[in-house]
């Protein structure tokens, strides 16, 4: 039923397919066919022409009738709901909508700059960041929004890209200058604090925090002092004690009313104009108008505080002090475009994942209005502001009668891989992943990818895979406090049912053998080595794996067997969550597999507690519509799974709670983790990890000329590399990281979205880090 490409009637087909939808679509098929039947083939070749153009000529004689099952819709909760005392909602065929709501956990956005394409004035910039803070995302803090708009904004004047990268970098700065440094004029803003005048991350020996900055000095050297989170460190300075003149660590606060306040909870409102201070118990914001600039130290002797003032002490030290590099600043670029131009929106994009490092939010000036356009927008930003010192998510859900998931049995991680083509370069192919990063609540929102470039092929290079599995796992691992996944969901896509056997030779290996050396990385030498697998990988040692290739392009459709109409009297697909798991899906799946391999015993392990008893099975495939089809006929995507160690095999640690991934588990998981695709308030056709991964390759395939040199007007500084390895494939990496010993350093992609830290220095030696903001591709 694919639509028609390169016809000078496309038009016609689209309209076609949009017109004669579901049922309805059947029914002409066949009167289509009976014509054709009925007239003499010599006659009437167009006819069999245009059922092969329309790809209608392959539709069975007679449509298979059978059951099928509606999964139940999971609940969206978010934080607060205006118009009603409930938090949640119900989605109506798989979608809602933001009207009035709250995201369940705002996003951080303590800086910005905005980059004008369009040479005009507006305050959809401005209108923006109010619908942001709306919805929950924390603004820039102390800061009139209006003169940080005035400030910040670069005006574009051409869409050549050297102007599109000057201008990029000059938007960088002057965020810098305004949020780092201050306010060049104002006398009631943050800035005039002493201490800890801008809110914002920090970064230092690979971990992120969340801190109070301000310049020492005149921040000429480049050094700012930081105040963080009484949690995360409770001194901020050393001082010397007023009555024993011993050095010891205090906390700074401000004083307010004669009270010593944290000055996490202590803000400047320029809308109110006051500062204000916030109640521990309702964390709500009050007036602190008597606020006279004091401060005061507190010392603690195990549970016993003392405080003294500011002129009764002698700092000795700022205990907190970093880079400008270490600071986030800014945290987003705004980019009004003036029309959609892909050959600009690429080349942003480029500049952003791969040269500068700073998230894009990217809107057309004409499209821009208050309301539901703002608020998705808002929506992607919110993701994309998404950091491990926030956990920033749009929305919960709640799956109601399944509440315990599989998923919360143990610590499960779940990735996503795609392969695409490179538009006009035949022998190349981008390989793109996706993580789900959150752990303690159902995984989706919270993202992170990794990108490779591989000579051309149908199956991601073992180097590759390995690469990537490394780069996912390293992120999913340093977001969780460390903690290691015991079972892995991999969803594929990109590839054929004859290829399935050479993907379990070949990636599921690279996985395994991608965390073996994480679990030497992580947990070191003293667990020892394990003998069942050589130092490879195997169900033992590393997590156990299920295999699931999402399967988008079939000629398979599912439409209701008696025509439904909607209110609008249009004809209905099936519902959101329509799943069909017998009689079409014939693939002998990978149970068969898991249960021979389960047999394998270890003489130092006793591997036969690790099996769930024997249990029947009918296979694992599936067909999911989970989307709610608007118009069309709606194209359910086939779930195959060649590969479930977790039906038959147990993760060593939590053995005790764990139970089987049967495959009705597995349906409910994929359908539940489409509602978390964090920019669409809908259930999206693919899940989420595969989405954002299709989407990644995407991209980068679209701006891949730049980086191979055969569009040499992007930064001469940033072009890729083959490298040859000694028995094994050619790799790509930057030429400027040749000299890297790391391969994984060398050859990332996207540095500063990276786990693999490519800036080492003496304030930052650790070669792991955790990014800012991990997920690019909302």
């Amino acid at each position: 039923f694919g639509k028609v490409r390169g016809a000078d009637f496309n038009q016609h087909v689209l309209k076609y397919n949009d017109e004669m939808s579901s049922t309805n679509k059947l029914e002409h098929l066949q009167r289509l066919k009976d014509q054709v039947d009925r007239v003499q083939h010599q006659s009437a070749p167009y006819l069999a022409d245009l059922l092969h153009q329309l790809r209608l000529d392959k539709v069975d004689e007679q449509p298979l009738e059978l059951s099928a099952t509606v999964l139940e819709q999971p609940k969206i909760t978010f934080h607060h709901n205006n118009n009603s005392p409930s938090s949640s909602t119900t989605p109506s065929d798989g979608t809602w909508n933001l009207n009035n709501v709250k995201f369940s956990k705002g996003a951080l956005l303590s800086s910005f700059a905005v980059l004008d394409f369009t040479g005009r004035e507006s305050n959809s910039t401005e209108e923006l960041i109010k619908s942001m803070r709306t919805h929950g995302i924390t603004t820039p803090q102390g800061f009139d929004i209006h003169e940080s708009l005035r400030s910040t904004t670069v005006c574009v004047d051409s869409d050549e890209p050297g102007e599109m990268y000057r201008k990029f970098l000059l938007a960088m700065e002057k965020a810098q200058e305004y949020f780092l440094n201050g306010p060049a004029t104002g006398t009631g803003n943050m800035n005039n604090l002493k201490y800890g005048s801008f809110k914002t991350q920090v970064s230092n020996e690979g971990k992120t925090f969340l801190g109070l900055v301000r310049p020492i000095g005149d921040s000429k050297n480049g050094d700012f002092s930081v105040i963080l989170q009484r949690d995360i460190e409770g001194a901020t300075h050393s001082i010397k004690h007023p009555k024993t003149g011993q050095p010891v660590e205090a906390r700074v606060h401000a004083l307010v009313d004669n009270e010593p306040v944290d000055l996490f909870q202590f803000r400047y409102s320029p809308e109110n104009r006051t500062y204000e201070r916030q109640d521990h118990l309702s964390e709500k914001w009050r007036s602190a108008n008597s606020f006279k600039h004091k401060y005061t130290f507190e010392t603690r002797n195990g549970d016993d505080s003392e405080y003294f003032g500011e002129d009764e002490v002698d700092i000795l030290r700022t205990n907190f002090v970093v880079k400008k590099h270490q600071i986030e600043c800014p945290s987003i670029i705004f980019v009004r475009l003036r029309n959609d131009s892909s050959e600009v929106y690429n080349f942003i994009k480029l500049l952003s994942n791969n040269i500068v490092g700073v998230q894009t939010q990217c809107y057309l000036e004409n499209k821009f209005k208050i309301g539901q356009y703002a608020s998705n927008v808002a929506l992607k930003a919110n993701a994309k502001l998404s950091s491990m010192t926030t956990n920033a998510r749009a929305w919960n859900i709640s799956l109601g009668s399944l509440e315990n998931s599989w998923l919360q049995e143990t610590p499960t991680m779940i990735m996503g891989l795609t392969l695409a083509r490179a538009p006009g370069h035949d022998q190349k192919t981008v390989v793109a992943g996706s993580v789900c990063l959150d752990e303690k609540s159902y995984p989706g929102i919270q993202m992170a990818q990794s990108v490779r470039v591989q000579t051309s092929s149908g199956f991601v290079e073992r180097s590759n895979i390995e690469f990537i599995t490394r780069s996912l796992g390293t992120q999913y691992i340093l977001h969780n406090e460390e903690r290691f996944p015991s079972r892995i969901l991999v969803y594929r896509n990109g590839t054929s049912e004859g290829s399935f056997n050479e993907l379990l030779q070949s990636e599921v290996l690279g996985i395994r053998q991608a965390f073996y050396d994480l679990r030497i990385q992580f947990k070191g030498d003293d667990i020892g080595k394990c003998a069942h697998c050589n130092e490879m990988g195997c169900f033992l040692c590393t997590p156990i794996i299920t295999y699931i290739v999402a399967v988008s392009q079939h000629n398979i459709r599912i439409v209701p067997a008696e025509k439904t109409f909607s209110r609008k009297n249009k004809i209905m697909n099936v519902p959101s969550g329509t799943c069909v798991d017998h009689t079409i899906t014939d693939y002998t799946d990978g149970a068969g597999i898991a249960i021979y391999k389960a047999t394998d015993k270890d003489n130092n392990r006793n591997s036969n507690s690790l099996v769930f008893e024997p249990a029947t099975y009918d296979g694992f495939d599936f067909l999911l519509t989970s989307q709610g089809g608007l118009k069309g006929t709606s194209k359910p995507i086939f779930y195959r799974t060649i590969f479930n160690e977790n039906f038959v095999r147990k993760p060593e640690t939590d053995s005790h709670k764990v139970t089987p991934l049967t495959k009705q588990k597995l349906q409910q998981i994929t359908y539940a983790m489409t509602f978390q695709y964090g920019t669409a308030t809908k259930a999206v056709r693919m899940v989420p990890v595969v989405k954002y991964s299709v989407r990644l390759a995407n991209i980068f395939s679209s701006y891949l000329p730049y980086l191979i040199g055969t569009d040499n007007r992007g930064p001469s500084d940033f072009r890729l590399k083959e490298y040859t390895q000694d028995d094994r494939e050619s790799i790509f990496g930057y030429e400027k990281l040749s000299n890297e010993n790391d391969e994984c350093i060398k050859t990332e992609m996207m540095t500063y979205f990276s786990p693999f830290n490519t800036e080492l220095n003496n304030n930052d030696s650790s070669k792991i880090r955790i990014p800012f903001h991990p997920h690019m591709m909302a």
